[in-house]
């Protein structure tokens, strides 16, 4: 009877293997819209064109995809890039502090690169640092227990260094026990 219901499980299986090979596709074109980014710094319709052609899939899904994903850029970004952590354990240790902070210290709004092109801020959702939050990714090295101090300490050196490796932030000093 049951069966009768939800039809033969010959009729179940090709659902089940058309999902798994959407499933595959979509983490393949993942990977590629990634190392894609990485080669040329940001996403450009000129890429996702080219990328729609080789993975044989519409231009509108690689966009999608693209524009989906907060760590995928389809716009120029600066030389250093800030990911600020908007997950609920960040915004209730600090993190909107951190946010104004880092607006008024580079200029720009989320989402905005400095008119230097040296830094580009976004705000992003968990990066898996609630351990050490609010935190943030500088180029995309986790940067933890961050202050207001601490940040503008980062962008001085961002500044005078033409390039971040990575978060400068005061050592809290041991207790002697």
């Amino acid at each position: 009877m049951r069966a009768e219901r939800l039809g033969t499980q010959k009729s179940v299986r090709p659902v089940g293997a058309q999902w798994m090979m959407a499933e595959k596709k979509r983490r393949i074109l993942l990977n590629v819209l990634h190392d894609a980014q990485e080669r040329h710094g940001y996403l450009s319709e000129e890429a996702l064109k080219k990328i729609s052609v080789e993975e044989n899939i519409p231009v509108s899904r690689a966009y999608a995809v693209a524009s989906f994903y907060s760590m995928l850029r389809t716009r120029p970004q600066g030389r250093n890039t800030i990911d600020l952590c908007g997950s609920p354990s960040c915004v209730l240790n600090g993190g909107g502090a951190i946010e104004r902070c880092l607006k008024k210290e580079l200029g720009i709004k989320t989402g905005e690169t400095t008119p230097d092109g040296q830094v580009s801020l976004y705000k992003t959702s968990c990066i898996g640092c609630c351990d050490g939050s609010p935190a943030m990714l500088l180029n995309g090295m986790p940067c933890t227990k961050l202050t207001k101090t601490g940040i503008r300490k980062m962008i001085r050196e961002l500044r005078t260094k033409k390039g971040g490796k990575g978060c400068a932030r005061p050592q809290k000093k041991k207790r002697k026990r």
